[in-house]
């Protein structure tokens, strides 16, 4: 039996108007976080470089509306894929297994890119994969191979709706179905870091990453953002 569970997120101390919502279907736990178009500004990438960092490490309450886990990254903590931060490149080598790309602009518009990325200088750069919902919302995921695992997921919506999903232990081929279904107006769903990788705080969500990561993605809150462009 399937059910959806809807929190609508209404803050004090949060300046947007996003809302956040549960998806459970049977044992499969999926937390997804909603952006209306008109709140997609603010976002960045953190790098925690080479110091073990873990999401409680890097968050502020004051200025972060979430953070949450990022790209792919080896055992020295070395970005794997194409990664540029703060118009910073830290890696300039695309990975060919990885099919798609978070690219954030310097007012910090968010966007997801499949294969390529367009001739634009843009100030935050991270490549990931696969794509769990294909651009044009078609499932991406195949068949169920792999094992399941927690996951970290950056959507966009046909109405440009901007989702920040994370999961608990789950097959990528599961996940892509339950998505496709519960967010008809899915238009792509890319895959970043996951398993003992995956970390968020969000309100009172406190997902601790158990293994240390490389970079994480925030929003900046609105008064915030206010008050650098008043300086």
């Amino acid at each position: 039996m399937k059910y959806i569970l809807i929190l609508l997120v209404l803050l004090n101390s949060f300046a947007h108007a996003e809302r956040s919502y549960v998806i459970e279907r049977g044992s499969i736990r999926i937390h997804v976080i909603e952006f209306s178009e008109f709140e997609n500004s603010g976002f960045g990438f953190i790098d925690g470089k080479k110091k073990k960092s873990f999401v409680t490490d890097l968050y502020s309450e004051e200025d972060h509306s979430f953070i949450v886990n990022g790209g792919y990254f080896d055992g020295n903590l070395n970005p794997v894929g194409l990664f540029r931060i703060n118009g910073v490149d830290i890696s300039n080598t695309k990975d060919p297994r990885l099919s798609g790309f978070v690219t954030i602009t310097e007012e910090g518009e968010l966007e997801l890119h499949w294969k390529r990325i367009p001739e634009i200088e843009y100030d935050d750069i991270v490549q990931s994969g696969p794509f769990v919902i294909d651009p044009g919302g078609k499932i991406g995921i195949r068949s169920r191979s792999g094992k399941e695992a927690k996951r970290t997921i950056i959507g966009r919506t046909k109405n440009n709706r901007t989702l920040v999903i994370t999961t608990n232990e789950v097959y990528l081929y599961d996940l892509a179905i339950i998505l496709n279904s519960e967010i008809p107006d899915l238009d792509r769903a890319l895959n970043l870091d996951g398993g003992p990788s995956v970390g968020l705080i969000y309100g009172d969500i406190r997902i601790q990453n158990s293994n240390p990561v490389r970079n994480f993605l925030t929003k900046i809150r609105v008064n915030q953002m206010g008050d650098d462009n008043s300086e």
